[in-house]
């Protein structure tokens, strides 16, 4: 078994390697027109969650070298954990091989997960009692699908019909899509690292302005985390607490997992603060309110909770006033955590009340924006002209 795994790998590796060398013309003329046009519809990056790609290269390559195999019968064991006949299990071949090719190579962020692709599928996971793939699959209605599942489904059967040949080259065409996913990342990385903005107008009002015309919900929590961090070393001092989950969850299980927050600080190497960053277009309502005492059972050393928006108003009036969110407020507080509801703007003024002339809001979001994977692929290139545009 390992010399098979080591062959494998192999293979990956050589493939890998042509896709940097090969010419692209010389690369689709390999593959299916109807395969070609439907991957290039394919919205890499821009889901939210990247992990159905994994499933995607993980179904190319593993039709390269297993030709005979249905790649549309994907999971070993139905639901109730009989064996599927004639399946594979696409979540260990994925885990064993995929993830540590795109992370080795450096080429996931925007492309694909860093984890595993089927344990941040869950409408693809809760499939499984279908036993096969087909176009006409139908998800648990219950199921939020972040991504174009009908493409996702038309693009898996389209690589069952390829023959070995076929599957390589889109394999290695997967490939030199994320590459060139991270020669863009890089450049606007440089390009930001490059740019030093000095401005005319109020530095807090230019941050949100970009808001205002590009509301990526992870450049808001940049924004939380820059603030907050400030507030914090000045409050306890700046190596008192530490920062943690910048990065984010690698897959939907990691978010439920109940971190003690979308980010949080420790003390001790113990959760003792926890953030939780909302943008425009979610309201803080009692199901935000209610999940916190499930974050503070898995972590009881959390002490703090901070719900922010970038909205004006956190919290709607008509919560704010029912006699429940102070009472749930009062209970909490009873159970050691204090729970508050601020906006961007509270925060920030909070920082200003630290007098810290050191701190610099919009290199603080600089320097921390490259450490968050999941940003929308263009959010990095467009902050960074948001920062020419004062020049």
């Amino acid at each position: 078994m390992t010399e098979l795994n080591n062959k494998i790998r192999e293979a990956l590796d050589t493939a890998f390697e042509e896709a940097l060398e090969l010419p692209k013309q010389k690369i689709i003329s390999q593959i299916p027109i109807q395969l070609l046009e439907r991957i290039d519809n394919w919205q890499f990056g821009k889901y939210g969650w990247t992990s159905p790609v994994n499933l995607i290269v993980t179904t190319a390559w593993y039709k390269w070298l297993h030709p005979q195999q249905d790649i549309c019968k994907m999971w070993a064991k139905d639901a109730n954990e009989s064996p599927i006949a004639g399946a594979f299990s696409i979540r260990s071949q994925d885990e064993k091989f995929t993830v540590p090719l795109v992370t080795k190579k450096e080429v996931h962020k925007n492309f694909c997960s860093s984890n595993s692709g089927m344990q941040g599928t869950r409408a693809i996971e809760k499939m499984r009692n279908l036993k096969r793939l087909s176009r006409n699959a139908v998800a648990d209605q219950g199921q939020k699908v972040l991504f174009d599942l009908q493409l996702f489904k038309d693009i898996i059967n389209d690589i069952e019909e390829c023959n070995e040949t076929q599957a390589k080259y889109f394999f290695i065409y997967l490939m030199h899509i994320a590459i060139d996913i991270q020669k863009i990342r890089n450049a606007s990385l440089q390009a930001l690292e490059n740019t030093n903005a000095r401005l005319s107008v109020d530095e807090f009002s230019f941050v949100m302005s970009f808001l205002d015309k590009n509301p990526d919900p992870q450049f808001v929590k940049c924004v939380g985390i820059a603030i907050m961090e400030s507030v914090l070393n000045s409050r306890f001092g700046k190596n008192a607490l530490a920062l943690k989950g910048v990065e984010g969850h690698k897959t939907a299980a990691d978010a439920r997992a109940l971190t003690p927050g979308d980010f949080w600080f420790e003390r001790n190497n113990q959760p003792f603060i926890g953030v939780e960053v909302k943008d425009k277009s979610k309201s803080i309502g009692f199901d935000v309110l209610s999940a916190i005492g499930d974050r503070k059972e898995h972590n009881p050393s959390l002490k703090f909770y901070f719900l922010i928006s970038a909205a004006a108003q956190p919290v709607k009036d008509h919560v704010r006033n029912d006699k429940h969110w102070q009472m749930a407020i009062d209970r909490y507080r009873n159970q050691g955590i204090h729970v508050v509801a601020l906006n961007l703007n509270d925060i920030y003024f909070m920082s200003r009340l630290q007098d810290d002339e050191a701190f610099d809001l919009l290199e603080k979001i600089s320097t921390t924006l490259p450490r968050i994977s999941s940003l929308k692929r263009d959010t990095i290139e467009k902050w960074v002209e948001h920062l020419k545009s004062q020049k």
